[in-house]
């Protein structure tokens, strides 16, 4: 499965067109509720930054009974180039639960 968001326009000061200027997100916020596996990849342009593992068992787990799924906040960054328009994808392609509740993004913003 894959989630991809639409363009990411944060707001800017009365006035102020923030599409019209290089955007940065600098940290990510994603809010699961009982999930496991997934990755998050960050797409500025042609830039597609590395994949980022979202909820994984660990080592240390143990490997004889099943995962504990994961509810809370994950928090990743720094993020991919700098673009006008940038976007956050999230995929699976283990059938594993994946309840996303909230993607939230805060960013640098050029000239602001």
């Amino acid at each position: 499965s894959v989630l991809k968001t639409t363009p990411l326009v944060p707001p800017g000061p009365k006035g102020y067109n923030t599409k019209a200027k290089l955007q940065r997100p600098y940290k990510l916020f994603i809010h699961l509720d009982r999930s496991l596996g997934g990755e998050v990849r960050f797409y500025g342009g042609t830039v597609i930054a590395r994949a980022l593992p979202l909820v994984w068992r660990s080592a240390g787990d143990d490997m004889d009974s099943p995962p504990e799924l994961f509810t809370g906040i994950k928090e990743f960054g720094p993020a991919a180039s700098d673009d006008r328009l940038p976007q956050i994808q999230i995929t699976t392609s283990d059938p594993q639960p994946m309840n996303i509740l909230a993607v939230i993004a805060e960013f640098a913003i050029g000239g602001v």
